[in-house]
């Protein structure tokens, strides 16, 4: 039976790795703020300190495995935190909105002061851990950083960037010794209908925020700030549902777990269709089911994923995991916005209830196919 001098000394790599990585993270976001009149910079460098944290998310995973975890319990505490950190930034972003939204890049910046205590809490001791394939993970980043600006701007030449990437990319995970990813690791169907699962359901996670911000401007006459006030309360519900997501799974199961945080999200978004002229509140406490969804889904759809994986390619699939709950609802959110900006450019005076009632009614469509 392995001990955990095993775990502890394969992480010796993994932990200066983490201390560097927090490190770049907090450097991306002083540059997002230092570089406030490029809107290009300042978005690649928010993809990049996202980038940075799903490697560490990886390297910690990889690297630092507990034999006896319960990982529905875990990763139910993974996504309250990051539920609550949304939260914060929805109720800084409402905040900050007359000021400069730039001065967002500091709120993420603090976690370097956090540092010292991440350092005293991970193993220390000396080892032989394998290295991490950073020179892969380069590739894929800008990759991925490429795609996820092409649908920001939608200027082609970064779409051809990106495939060009993604080419070299599988050229070298075919001749390199030890990628962090394997060519037959994509071979694996069961992984990949799981990550489609992951792809749609994440799709709309990031897109409320500016639909509600437009109900909330063009037909009930508030200001960012009220809005955020609002919405921030269905934040706070995600991570209270994900925080006791990992006792609920266990109780129900995990796929009833998937179909039951499914219906929230959809009966989230239908209702905010059916309820855009019943008030703001209402309108509230239907992003409260929705995120009660999102909130109760990460665990379940993680350990389902990682279910179709062998147990040392579990770095692999987190890494993977969260590459595509972060790059698909920021595709969801450009192809949305670009919906809002089409219909919202100028809206009638009657019509606006209409025209925003029917994005929240086609985003509820999609997720009931699911």
């Amino acid at each position: 039976m392995k001990n955990y001098s095993t775990y502890t000394n394969n992480f010796t790599y993994g932990r200066d790795l983490v201390k560097k990585l927090v490190i770049a993270a907090a450097v991306a976001c002083v540059l997002g703020l230092l570089t406030q009149s490029n809107q290009t910079l300042q978005l690649i460098f928010v993809v990049a300190s996202t980038l940075v944290f799903i490697y560490a998310i990886y390297t910690i995973i990889k690297y630092c495995r507990c034999p006896s975890c319960n990982k529905v319990i875990f990763f139910g505490l993974f996504t309250a935190a990051y539920q609550l950190s949304a939260s914060i930034g929805v109720f800084a972003a409402g905040m900050l909105s007359s000021i400069a939204w730039q001065f967002l890049f500091l709120i993420p910046s603090v976690t370097i002061l956090f540092l010292p205590i991440l350092l005293k809490t991970l193993p220390s001791k000396s080892g032989n851990g394998q290295k991490v394939d950073a020179f892969g993970f380069v590739i894929f980043g800008f990759a991925t950083t490429f795609l996820t600006l092409f649908f920001s701007y939608m200027s082609w030449w970064m779409l051809v960037v990106s495939l060009l990437l993604f080419v070299a990319f599988a050229f070298y995970i075919n001749k390199a010794s030890n990628p962090f990813i394997t060519p037959a690791f994509f071979k694996n169907t069961r992984w990949l209908r799981a990550i489609c699962l992951i792809l749609v359901f994440y799709f709309v996670n990031y897109a409320l925020s500016p639909i509600f911000n437009a109900i909330g401007t063009n037909i009930y006459g508030m200001t960012t700030t009220q809005v955020s006030l609002h919405i921030v309360w269905a934040f706070v519900v995600a991570a209270v549902v994900g925080t006791c997501s990992g006792m609920i799974i266990r109780k129900i199961g995990i796929k009833a777990g998937i179909v039951t945080a499914g219906t929230l999200m959809f009966l989230g978004w239908t209702g905010a269709a059916l309820c855009v002229n019943s008030g703001f509140v209402v309108l509230t406490l239907c992003a409260c089911v929705f995120y009660a969804g999102c909130g109760l889904m990460y665990s379940p759809v993680v350990s389902t994923v990682l279910g179709t994986i062998e147990k040392d390619e579990s770095g692999r699939g987190v890494g993977m995991n969260d590459l595509a709950m972060n790059v698909s609802p920021s595709i969801g959110i450009a192809i949305i916005g670009s919906l809002l900006g089409f219909t919202g450019g100028a809206y009638s005076a009657g019509g606006a209830a209409q025209q925003l009632s029917n994005i929240l009614g086609i985003i509820g469509g999609m997720l009931q196919s699911v």
